[in-house]
């Protein structure tokens, strides 16, 4: 009986050692990710995590970022003139990165290819799914006006070739009222966009834009009035926040409240993620459109689509 409690707690103890030193090996199988020489793509050469806990790796990729590639016809994605000055991990695996002003002066395709480049490197993490960039304590907002929201690696094209824009595809559900205005129909795009552009905000102005021929012809009308601006849009832990100009609050006449509401709750919370809708007016909470209360998240609803088409 003796002999066969050595062997038993012999075994166990090798069997403990050998998994103590597969959780201390680096992670193999990952990436730095930088910028061709040219700038039009990303790309990547190998590196093995030497951390194994979510913290560690995070620092060690932060540190990685100054790392020089070994191709020379590589370049660092992040400049060294930009300074990151450091994290912070929220819930639902969402990365927040925070860089100084010195960010601003990377501007157009390479400002795209920089971050999607760190996007990429720190989603290989386990756990973080979207990283979102602050720059100088604010989130980050492009020349042009566009604010950018939490992204994921597959926010990202690889190559942008000849493009003066990093462009990618995607298939969207539009609702749009119905002829009678009292119902919903579903519509759709596939649509080509700026992969800087968070898809929520595409796909909102789309919807104030109304529907293009094929949509008319097939009896759908627009549910929100053209002169309505997106002041912002930002999605964080399944609630989607829109933020409209006061112009939405002027009702279309064959269309009703419902109508114009779910035609942009059912619309987002088609996309991935979104699972509830809070409207803001002017960045402030309304308590009532019309009749219909839109103080709180609101969920999808499925009654008020009429037909798909």
């Amino acid at each position: 009986m003796k002999k066969y409690c050595f062997w038993f707690v012999l075994c166990l103890s090798l069997l403990l050692i050998g998994c103590h030193k597969k959780v201390n090996e680096p992670v193999a199988g990952t990436k730095l990710y930088y910028i061709n020489k040219d700038e039009t793509a990303i790309v990547s050469e190998s590196y093995d995590l030497k951390s194994t806990d979510r913290k560690g790796q995070i620092e060690e990729f932060l540190k990685a970022l100054s790392i020089e590639p070994q191709n020379s016809d590589y370049k660092l994605a992040k400049p060294k003139d930009i300074t990151l000055l450091g994290y912070n991990f929220g819930g639902a695996g969402q990365l927040q990165l925070g860089f100084d002003i010195n960010y601003k002066n990377v501007t157009g395709i390479s400002e795209v290819l920089m971050r999607a480049a760190i996007v990429k490197t720190f989603t290989q993490i386990e756990g973080i799914t979207y990283v979102e960039f602050l720059v100088n304590g604010l989130p980050l907002v492009l020349d042009d006006g566009s604010w950018v929201d939490m992204m994921s690696a597959d926010h990202f094209i690889d190559n942008v070739g000849d493009f003066t824009s990093y462009s990618q595809v995607d298939q969207v559900s539009l609702f749009y009222a119905n002829e009678t205005g009292d119902g919903l129909l579903e519509s759709v795009r596939r649509i080509e966009y700026d992969g800087s552009i968070p898809i929520e905000q595409i796909i909102v102005e789309q919807l104030i834009a109304g529907p293009i021929d094929v949509e008319l012809q097939a009896g759908m009308q627009a549910t929100i009035p053209q002169n309505t601006v997106l002041n912002k849009i930002s999605k964080k832990d399944g609630i989607c926040t829109v933020d409209l100009s006061s112009e939405f609050l002027n009702k279309l006449p064959k269309v009703t409240e419902a109508t114009t509401i779910y035609s942009i709750v059912n619309t987002l919370i088609s996309e991935e993620n979104i699972d509830r809708v809070q409207f803001l007016i002017n960045g402030e909470v309304t308590n009532l459109y019309r009749k219909i209360a839109i103080d709180q998240p609101l969920e999808r609803n499925l009654d008020i689509i009429k037909s798909e088409k």
